[in-house]
């Protein structure tokens, strides 16, 4: 295998682990605040969707039914991590937004935990070299979306 093409795979090996990772921290963070995975991603979509955020874009993004989509917001309502507000430019539509809870101080405390884990896990590099990191990981973000929309769509 040539260099260029072994530092390819190793990269790809080394996605895929951090992807597996990813995922056993957003269980135990789950865990944490006494929620599901799917519910975890659900608030992750709705604080960084594009404004109005909506139950059907949510559905589509998580790839699930709207019914589901519904119990999902309904659970979460309940809970006050997630609310439903007027849609600001259609008067029978509805926006989804974080509810009040998210601010609880076991939230709060866990959001602080990532974000003082990540800062540990960067300091080692220079600006510069963590601009790479984030071309490298929009590229991916990119690629992997566009993947799923062509999907969806056939």
């Amino acid at each position: 295998m040539s260099a260029p093409r072994k530092v390819e795979t190793d990269t790809g090996d080394m996605m895929q682990r951090l992807l597996l990772e990813v995922q056993r921290f957003d269980r135990q963070i789950a865990d944490q605040i006494g929620i599901n995975s799917t519910d975890l991603l659900c608030l992750a979509w709705v604080e960084r969707a594009e404004q109005p955020a909506s139950a059907k874009a949510l559905a589509a993004f998580l790839g699930i039914s709207t019914g589901s989509t519904t119990a999902l917001i309904d659970r979460l309502e309940k809970r006050k991590l997630l609310a439903r507000a007027p849609h600001p430019t259609d008067r029978r539509g509805l926006s989804l937004q974080p509810g009040p809870a998210v601010g609880r101080p076991e939230i709060l405390a866990v959001r602080s935990q990532y974000r003082a884990l990540m800062q540990q896990a960067w300091s080692g590099f220079s600006a510069d070299e963590l601009l790479v990191v984030q071309r490298f990981l929009t590229a991916t973000i990119v690629a992997m979306g566009e993947h799923i929309a062509k999907s969806a769509q056939a």
